[in-house]
């Protein structure tokens, strides 16, 4: 169905006109109905208060019997184009002069004629003896049978029939002009719901806005202005507050994804996805790439001596430590037990040794206290320096990895640098 297909805006516009449109027409239709209901019977109050005039006028006519007479009061009717039939029957039903209007057709004269001719016959009792009015209507006439009395007896009959012209003109204004009404009240409502439907809309769109807006951008730090202090205002606050739950939620889980647990670092993964990002910036501007491949000497007999829990304070120190002898932007990770690795962007050869030695140096000079020991330790350090051409990142690690080994081999506690970058 179209309506399906609509937006919501213009949904509940046509669910408000829909509603004011058939509410209209109910009422007008009951207004209608009652209209004509009661015109329809005034219409025949007229013509019975006519006919009461005209039957004490014609009195004397059909006491007498003067045809002439009764002739010339029943011409009366030519001045009114309604009349159709006007005639008088005596008080044996006997005709005793008639009226046939000029303006209708004849046939529809002679054949209203014959209906009320047999009807005089059926409701004779009623009219005569009973002396009691009948009234008679079909779909384009009404008529009025009075008997006219005199002194107590019934001495005739008066009949007039009318047609409907004029009420069903009457009734054709007051429907037109009940449509118009009804139309023009759709129109202004229509406009005022169209004014009115925007503080219900408006939030609403806002709010599909931001949901697009979040589901294309991934930005959890967008929120809802709160214009309003009613159940939307309520809504947007509870918008707003599950997207500050989803952002923070969002960012624990990204720090856990990304930060080794125990000391804080950056963790395996996201050091390689950090290696991945610099490796392409430096290929793309033919710049230096280095990385620092760190070993504690001897990590295991610290664990063996002190314990697991001194290990790992150990672990936390030299973290620390690490952290604060790189360069600010340099990408400091720990990537297994005692290994730590350090990516290094735009730095050659002496100044990777630089910062290497400076971190060495650095852990060699520093008492690890933990409860009543203090703890001594040294590291093994590997670097290579790399202008690449290539995003492939194993050589990087692989030379690093085979760096550190050397350093290990020439003693342990010393920094060792390779690289194709070196002169």
């Amino acid at each position: 169905m179209i309506f399906q297909h609509l937006s919501i805006r213009y949904k509940l516009l046509v669910l408000l006109v829909s509603s004011v449109a058939l509410a209209l027409f109910i009422s007008s239709c009951l207004v209608i109905a009652y209209t004509q209901k009661t015109q329809y019977t005034h219409s025949l109050n007229d013509i019975e208060q006519y006919t009461n005039v005209m039957s004490t006028n014609i009195q004397a006519s059909v006491l007498f019997r003067d045809e002439i007479s009764a002739k010339k009061i029943l011409s009366s009717f030519e001045n009114n184009s309604h009349i159709m039939s006007a005639w008088v029957v005596d008080e044996e039903g006997k005709p005793l002069s008639r009226f046939n209007s000029q303006v209708h057709t004849a046939k529809e004269v002679d054949t209203l004629n014959i209906e009320l001719e047999s009807l005089l016959i059926s409701q004779k009792e009623n009219l005569f003896e009973k002396q009691q009015s009948y009234h008679y209507t079909n779909e384009h006439a009404m008529a009025i049978l009075q008997p006219i009395v005199y002194e107590g007896s019934t001495i005739g009959v008066l009949v007039i029939a009318s047609d409907t012209a004029q009420f069903e003109m009457m009734m054709y204004d007051f429907i037109t002009i009940q449509f118009s009404i009804s139309l023009v009240t759709l129109g202004v409502i229509f406009l005022l719901s169209w004014w009115f439907q925007k503080p219900f809309i408006t939030p609403v769109i806002s709010l599909i806005e931001t949901f697009q807006n979040i589901a294309k951008t991934k930005n959890y730090s967008t929120s809802v202005a709160l214009k309003q202090h009613d159940e939307f205002g309520t809504l947007y606050e509870h918008f707003n507050s599950m997207l500050v739950e989803i952002k923070e939620r969002d960012e624990r889980l990204l720090h856990l994804a990304s930060t080794d647990s125990l000391t804080g670092l950056s963790n395996r993964h996201y050091a390689m996805e950090m290696m991945h990002t610099l490796v392409a910036k430096a290929l793309r501007h033919q710049g230096f790439i280095s990385v620092i491949m760190l070993d504690i000497d001897h990590f295991k007999n610290i664990n063996d001596t002190y314990g697991h829990m001194a290990g790992d304070e150990v672990l936390r120190v030299i973290a620390k430590l690490i952290i604060e002898c790189a360069r600010e932007y340099d990408v400091v990770a720990r990537v297994g037990g005692e290994e730590f690795l350090i990516v290094c962007e735009g730095c050659d050869d002496q100044s990777l040794f630089v910062i290497a030695e400076r971190i060495r140096s650095t852990i060699e000079a520093k008492e690890i206290r933990y409860e009543t020991s203090l703890i001594h330790v040294t590291i093994s350090a590997g670097g290579y320096v790399h202008i690449p051409t290539s995003h492939n990142i194993e050589p990087l690690l692989k030379i690093a990895d085979d760096a550190l080994y050397e350093a290990k081999m020439q003693g342990r506690n010393c920094v060792v640098i390779k690289g194709s970058a070196c002169a």
